[in-house]
């Protein structure tokens, strides 16, 4: 249903910009022939309708209405009697040509025919009322009519939408991806953005264009207001200059913020079967704190403490947790604890229960953040308190945060330090991701003796350390490094069997096509209590290196194995001989059979409110309102043209036609409402872009009547023909590309 909705609206845009030309034309008193939605190749029409003489299904079964024929027939000229004599000067051609309605069978688009649209087909006088034969003043309103249609109509549905109520994502920092600009300016999750670039933002959406569509390369500006620390205090107002990072998977320019997706209120009734209704949560209910195992959280922002919270009871399915509940209607919070949903008929999943990521080395650390003060960038965390760290993964330190002081054990330029803390500091760096952890997970795995690297002195299961002293923790680290620095040869560090050599290897050995296979495989942080991996003796600092025998080089690896054998010993006893090899943190090699068998993710029934902004007002508001955003709009079409021109912004980021009615579909889903606003933003899009100079559009004819102004006569009709077709290929060229990417974004996803 929701893409008949995308196909109305859509259909109401175009017939709105075709009735701006019809009206004009009959204005000035062109002759109309045909008025089309769609496009109809080869006369394949749904329908078709001429006042007084037909109605036509399918192009091929009509019903005459009882008139003869008439003036305007196909097999007529318009400006001819039936009897194909000139019309006399009391019969103008404009009442002899009788307007043809109709539905194409392409459904997208549409036209209006007029008399002497065409330069070619129009001769010098043969219809005086023919469009070519109207005044530059005349022609210039019949052109600019649909655009003009487009900007009232897109107003008039604005005024509409912010009459009842737009929804629009929240201009709140929902995260920041660590090592990208946004983290080290030190924005932070829970900052809501006010302005980009000294223009005043509301929603999330413009927070993106603003940053997108600026030049490559330069800086944004951006202003915050931070929420207060400690309850009662004001919001502060911060300042960042961020530069902008390329990214060329999607093509334009990127800081790595997040959006901000979830309130922690719950948007309905958790449902019958989940823990949330067993422990008596409900509809507007908000989780302003909990305790996890044994540890209360600190005071985090809504979107990361649901993260945080949602983390674990996936990493712990069968823990209980503690929570904190604001209820509208009690003058206190209530206090509920969260039961595990216990399901024996449960279906199981090809996991093992373990987790990658969170290792001891401090990659880098967030700006503005007093972890500065703590570590530095290159520091490996040995001990807490004595106790060997092999994971910075939070829940692994639980014990460690209840205590006034610390003590860390750092291995930093090859040398010990220690530093002092309170347990509640290193919680709430760990939980806010100030500090970018990471493992040294680069090792040399398959490399054949006739490899390059090979003669140079590399060796299987050598760890990278270091390659022309840029710290190396994996392979994204030194295929960056090599791409940014194209010298012939690199002096690489590696550590074999604790000890460190140095290797001098040029560029083409290293590079993508040397036949060299990584070993990419991250420390194992964390594993599920009694879940198939700690059953098997799996623990937090291990590697997994063997499945069933055969080598593996990375996470991923392991998850396709460990998928792929639970899929082809589906119902057999060898579904639970899963043969794994690993490496334990001693550096001892472990092996052992598990069931790649784990519980599917349970329903605890948490379903959350959008982190949304309403805009609504009344008529006189709304008024206001759809002017602002027309202006929003328009500008920001300008400005992504610019962007397209100078390649800030690249062409594959354009929607076409597929796009368009998939954007239109997920807009309907939600509310008509949302589509009223987006029919406004798509209506005043092609109000602009039909102003473009372009031959076949409106713009492309107001251009050649401002030359006709400015050399005295008419273009030549072989120069507009010839510029209409160039046009016309440039345009079926681009038509097919962007319909190309919207397919292609289909499958991967917009």
């Amino acid at each position: 249903m929701t893409v008949i909705y995308a196909f109305l609206a859509i259909g109401i845009i175009i017939f709105l910009h075709e009735l701006g030309h019809f009206m004009a034309a009959k204005f000035v008193g062109v002759p109309v022939e045909r008025f089309a939605l769609g496009f109809d190749p080869y006369k394949l029409r749904l329908f078709s309708f001429k006042p007084g003489e037909y109605i036509e299904f399918l192009g091929r079964f009509r019903i005459s209405l009882g008139a003869s024929n008439a003036a305007g027939s196909d097999s007529q000229d318009p400006g001819q009697s039936a009897n194909g004599t000139t019309s006399s000067a009391t019969s103008s051609p404009e009442e002899n040509v009788q307007t043809e309605y109709l539905i194409g069978l392409v459904p997208f688009g549409g036209y209006v025919k007029m008399t002497g649209e065409n330069p070619e087909e129009e001769e010098e006088g043969a219809c005086p009322d023919g469009l070519q034969n109207k005044s530059a003043g005349a022609r210039a309103l019949v052109f600019v009519a649909g655009v003009v249609m487009n900007i009232i109509s897109g107003f008039f549905f604005f005024i509409l939408a912010f009459s009842s109520g737009v929804e629009f994502p929240a201009a709140t920092v929902g995260g920041t991806i660590q090592g990208m600009p946004a983290w080290e300016a030190g924005l932070r999750t829970g900052d809501r953005i006010v302005e980009v670039d000294g223009k005043p933002v509301k929603e999330y959406t413009e927070v993106l264009l603003g940053i997108a569509l600026g030049e490559r390369g330069t800086k944004v500006d951006i202003k915050v207001e931070r929420p207060a620390s400690k309850p009662g205090g004001s919001p502060a107002t911060l300042d960042f200059s961020v530069p902008r990072a390329w990214n060329p998977a999607r093509g334009m320019s990127s800081i790595g913020l997040q959006q901000v997706s979830a309130e922690a209120t719950l948007a309905g009734e958790p449902p019958n079967d989940s823990a949330a209704h067993k422990a008596g949560l409900k509809k507007g209910d908000r989780i302003v704190g909990a305790t996890l195992g044994e540890v209360e959280l600190p005071p985090l922002p809504s979107q990361q403490f649901m993260r945080v919270l949602l983390h674990h009871i996936r990493l712990f399915p069968d823990e209980a947790v503690d929570l904190t509940v604001a209820r509208d209607g009690q003058p206190s919070p209530l206090k509920i604890r969260l039961e595990a949903p216990q399901d024996p008929k449960a279906p199981v999943v090809p996991r093992i229960g373990v987790a990658a990521g969170g290792g001891t080395f401090v990659k880098n650390i967030a700006g503005a953040s007093d972890a500065e003060s703590i570590f530095k960038p290159g520091d490996r965390l040995l001990s807490i308190d004595g106790e060997t760290v092999h994971s910075m993964q939070w829940e692994q330190l639980s014990k460690h945060y209840a205590k006034d002081s610390i003590s860390l054990k750092l291995l930093r330029a090859g040398k010990e330090n220690e530093s002092v803390l309170s347990g509640n500091k290193l919680l709430r760096l760990l939980l806010t991701d100030e500090v970018q952890w990471t493992g040294r997970d680069l090792e040399v795995g398959a490399l054949p003796e006739s490899n390059a690297a090979y003669k140079a002195g590399l060796r299987k299961n050598d760890q990278v350390l270091r390659i022309d002293d840029r710290e190396v923790y994996s392979i994204d680290d030194l295929s960056a490094y090599l791409a940014e620095n194209t010298q012939e040869n690199h002096e690489l560090v590696v550590s074999r069997k604790s000890e460190e050599k140095k290797l001098t290897l040029s560029a083409d050995a290293l590079g993508e096509d040397a036949g060299i296979t990584w070993r990419t495989f991250p420390t194992i942080s964390m594993v599920t209590p009694n879940g198939p991996a700690a059953n098997a003796g799996i623990t937090a600092g291990s590697k997994i290196h063997e499945i069933n025998g055969k080598e593996i080089f990375s996470f991923a690896e392991l998850s396709a194995g460990i998928t792929a054998y639970a899929a082809e010993n589906k119902d057999s006893e060898a579904a639970g001989k899963l043969k794994i090899g690993w490496i334990d943190a001693k550096g001892d090699k472990q092996e052992g059979s598990l069931a790649a068998a784990s519980p599917a993710p349970a329903n605890w029934g948490f379903v959350l409110k959008s982190a949304t902004v309403v805009v609504r007002s009344g008529i006189g508001g709304s008024f206001k309102l759809g002017i602002e955003r027309s202006i929003i709009t328009v500008d920001q079409v300008f400005l992504t043209l610019r962007s397209l021109i100078r390649r800030d912004v690249e062409a594959k980021n354009l929607a076409g036609p597929v796009g368009i009615i998939h954007i239109f579909s997920r807009v309907a889903a939600g509310s008509l409402i949302q589509l009223l606003f987006w029919m406004g933003m798509v209506s005043m899009n092609l109000a602009v872009l039909n102003l473009l100079p372009i031959p076949i559009l409106d713009g492309g004819h107001l251009f050649f009547l401002l030359i006709e102004k400015l050399k005295g006569s008419p273009v030549s009709t072989r120069i507009q023909f010839a510029s209409m077709q160039i046009a016309m290929i440039l345009f079926l060229s681009m038509a097919l590309y962007v319909t190309w990417n919207d397919i292609a974004r289909l499958f991967s996803g917009f």
